[in-house]
């Protein structure tokens, strides 16, 4: 059986223009205020479930950032591939193209028709930073997880957010309070609490911020 090939045309990438908002400069600006509630609402919308077949399934995650007439455009986690991969499907839409980055662990998708039920999310402009409150939404085993988190630390390469996540998370959104992406999520690590109010352990979610993921789509010069 064929492998699932890496194709590298005929994709649209997502405008700057697309990022904007037209506003009425007749009338004030009216700041949107969501309650976290209503955000992970919003941002549900955006984000898919993703299955691999080859010599196991797998199951993974991603966020639609792209829609046209004939396909849709998830970005998720490149990990979530490997070279066993004969099969993806995003929903219940068949993966057409695979495009992973070379050193970072996002990939872009180009996936058959629309995806029923699902709204494209805007990328954030900027990363965003330490102490800002974060939104993550995905579907580890087919199943809706959700949760709310504080970035802690950045470097070079990721951010570190105080936030429960688990396998098959891996590719799924991170978003700001206005349901703009800021990252995609593909690790997380388990520590233990020193906290005595709150024994246990704490997990650290790892993601691939928003300005990488621009930097990757320049380079695919789509």
């Amino acid at each position: 059986m064929k492998k699932l090939l890496l194709l590298l045309t005929g994709v649209v990438l997502i405008s700057g223009n697309a990022l904007a908002q037209e506003l009425d400069q007749d009338n004030p600006i009216v700041q949107e205020f969501l309650s976290d509630e209503q955000v992970l609402r919003k941002i549900e919308k955006s984000v898919v479930s993703i299955v691999s077949y080859g010599f196991g399934i797998g199951t993974c995650s991603g966020v639609l950032v792209m829609e046209d007439e004939k396909n849709s455009y998830v970005l998720s986690a490149k990990h979530c591939i490997d070279s066993s991969t004969e099969e993806m499907k995003v929903e219940d839409n068949k993966v057409k193209s695979i495009f992973p980055a070379m050193n970072d662990d996002i990939v872009y998708l180009v996936v058959e028709g629309k995806i029923e039920n699902k709204t494209p999310a805007p990328l954030a402009l900027y990363n965003s930073e330490i102490g800002d409150k974060v939104y993550h939404f995905a579907y580890p085993n087919w199943q809706p997880f959700s949760s709310i988190g504080q970035i802690i630390k950045v470097n070079n390469d990721w951010q570190f957010i105080y936030m429960e996540s688990h396998h098959g998370c891996s590719g799924g959104g991170v978003f700001n309070s206005k349901g703009e992406v800021i990252g995609i999520l593909w690790g997380f690590k388990k520590s233990p609490s020193h906290d005595r109010r709150n024994p246990g352990q704490l997990t650290y979610s790892i993601i691939e911020p928003v300005e990488d993921i621009y930097k990757f789509l320049k380079e695919l010069k789509l």
